[in-house]
């Protein structure tokens, strides 16, 4: 008994020191951003400086409603209002979304620990508590003003909800993952079809009438918490909006085969277009030109049509003229959107950061993919969003920093499932509900 008291004080010490160990690495990097914002940051600045100043949602008359998801711009303004911080340095920024992101962060070092703890065990959650604490991108993003982090935050708390809930009142911790799962949608939109998709890969891991219960819950509660806000924005708009009103233009840009599916290419592939729609652009290099302006002028094709509607004709064309005029350069673009999605970390590209990323990425998918083959129904569901998420991307714009709302969860269920190999514990159900559930699966 004493031995046990000493394993879990050890335990508890060497979390508080990830803890405040990777809390201290993110705080240092939140003093200043260090770079001129990029266009998204400047658009979550400027909805969430609406927040505070006017207490209002973006501009109805721009459309700004629709285009973003609310999730970052509600909790940069939330840190304005709660959080002490410096003048900004440049319009558009608010220092204290930085300080936000580095509680962000320091708060996936526990949940991390957390979900590893559950499936495997103290030493899987410190050894997945240490490599949060440690990865470099989730270091670094704390000094941008992006959507990721929390994204990434809310991922991996809806995880936690379901290692918790694999015992008693499993479904109501169904709902309570998909409650958290659907606010990651509303930071980051792309993660709909991901998330709507993990209930039935709750079912189907699962099995049995508990199984069809807890899928059920989880897509229910995702549907609660995102439901409300597509329906303020589809008012507002005029149309049907899911989640955000941005994806024809990211489709349109995604299916552009001679841009390779990049904004960049996308923007120097058709700058020569925009430049001839709107003088002002007249002499600005392709990169400078802010692609909703080139996306302007690509529904310009379409007058009598709105821009929404005209860019969704623009992707479909891409489609036809791409996807079938050359579906082997189409099929290779796609692979490559893979390849930029996973094999490069979030703004870092040194070598040796790099080869950091790839090992905990390779490390994170051999433990993910042992939990799926031992019917580990948190890495199942884990799986499949992941497995979505990179089907949009090869769809839509791919970037390395679409990775890193999933990175954490797949630290910490990997972390799991390798530890259940090398320890010899049995991720899963807990033995006590292991006999009712196998007996409903008949």
């Amino acid at each position: 008994m004493r031995g046990m008291r000493h394993g879990r004080l050890l335990v508890g010490i060497l979390l508080l020191v990830l803890v405040a160990g990777g809390g201290a690495l993110r705080f240092a990097q939140s003093g200043s951003p260090g770079h001129r914002l990029v266009p998204d940051e400047e658009e979550y600045g400027r909805l969430a400086i609406g927040l505070v100043e006017r207490g209002d949602y973006g501009d109805p008359r721009l459309g700004e409603r629709t285009r973003w998801a609310p999730g970052a711009p509600v909790a940069f303004a939330a840190a304005d209002l709660a959080l002490p911080s410096p003048p900004a340095r440049q319009p558009l920024e608010v220092p204290a979304a930085r300080t936000a992101q580095a509680i962000f962060g320091t708060l996936m070092i526990a949940a991390g620990f957390a979900v590893a703890a559950l499936l495997a065990g103290p030493w899987a959650g410190l050894g997945a508590a240490a490599v949060i604490a440690a990865y470099p991108p989730l270091i670094g993003v704390v000094r941008y003003q992006l959507s990721e982090p929390l994204a990434a935050l809310l991922v991996l708390l809806g995880v936690l909800a379901l290692a918790a809930g694999r015992g008693a009142h499993a479904v109501r911790w169904a709902a309570g993952a998909g409650a958290l799962l659907g606010l990651a949608v509303l930071t980051r939109a792309d993660l709909l079809v991901p998330v709507l998709c993990a209930g039935p890969a709750l079912w189907l891991v699962v099995r049995g009438g508990d199984g069809r219960r807890r899928g059920v819950a989880l897509v229910a509660g995702a549907l609660v918490v995102i439901v409300p806000w597509c329906v303020f924005a589809s008012v507002n708009r005029g149309q049907l909006v899911p989640v955000s009103g941005g994806g024809p233009g990211t489709l349109v840009m995604g299916t552009y085969l001679p841009g390779d599916g990049t904004v960049y290419g996308f923007k120097a592939g058709l700058a020569a277009e925009a430049r001839a729609r709107f003088a002002d652009l007249r002499g600005v290099p392709a990169f400078e030109i802010p692609a909703g302006r080139v996306l302007d002028a690509v529904a310009e094709r379409h007058p009598d049509e709105p821009r929404d509607s005209a860019l969704m004709t623009e992707a479909l064309r891409n489609v036809r003229r791409y996807a079938l005029g050359d579906p082997l350069g189409y099929a290779a673009m796609s692979l490559r959107k893979v390849e930029r999605m996973w094999s490069t970390a979030f703004q870092t590209r040194a070598p040796g950061f790099v080869a950091v990323h790839l090992a905990v990425l390779a490390l994170g998918l051999a433990g993910l993919v042992l939990a799926v083959a031992r019917r580990e129904p948190v890495a199942g569901v884990l799986a499949a969003i992941i497995a979505v998420s990179t089907l949009d991307n090869m769809l839509l714009v791919a970037e390395p920093r679409h990775n890193m709302p999933l990175m954490p969860a797949l630290i910490a269920v990997g972390a799991a499932g390798l530890a259940g190999v090398i320890g010899g514990t049995r991720p899963g159900i807990p033995r006590r509900a292991r006999a009712p559930l196998r007996a409903g699966a008949r």
